[in-house]
């Protein structure tokens, strides 16, 4: 049984993070995959690390948005969506999972969780980088979402 991980924090879902989610949905097309897990970055870590943590939705509402968004592309049994444990996720223990789908900026999170796996007896998972999605020739992010909501003032900020 193959199965394949992605993680990340999944606020405010959109179009970058649907273009991820695809790109690990396809891979049970092309490599027969029988297993999704999607893991949302829990609260713990989005206060110490994310900017403007503050307005980061909830666990919940993160979770519950990419769960509506994938029942809706993919067949229940075939996914998982959970909240991690902590910032390494099942990707640093779990002996039932072969690949990792990263964006470019989490290329060297996805190698240091390599680098442990191997250092504690289990096999490194095979890294799919994922392309940046760009629109409007910007690269799409929750962070930039953030910025944007509290700099117009959509959050009652300003």
């Amino acid at each position: 049984m193959s199965n394949i991980i992605v993680s990340g924090t999944f606020d405010r879902l959109h179009e970058g993070h649907k273009y991820l989610l695809h790109q690990c949905i396809d891979r049970f097309v092309d490599y027969e995959y029988n297993h999704l897990l999607v893991e949302i970055t829990p609260n713990t870590y989005v206060q110490k690390f994310k900017k403007l943590a503050s307005i980061v939705q909830s666990e919940k509402e993160r979770l519950q948005g990419v769960e509506n968004y994938l029942s809706h592309i993919i067949c229940d049994g075939q996914y998982t969506v959970v909240i991690s444990n902590d910032e390494y996720g099942s990707a640093m223990y779990s002996k039932n999972l072969d690949t990792v789908v990263v964006g470019k900026d989490t290329e060297a999170w996805a190698l240091m969780i390599n680098f442990y796996r191997v250092q504690s007896g289990l096999n490194p998972l095979t890294i799919i980088i994922s392309e940046d999605y760009i629109k409007n020739g910007k690269r799409i992010s929750s962070t930039s979402l953030r910025e944007k909501e509290f700099i117009h003032g959509e959050l009652g900020f300003i």
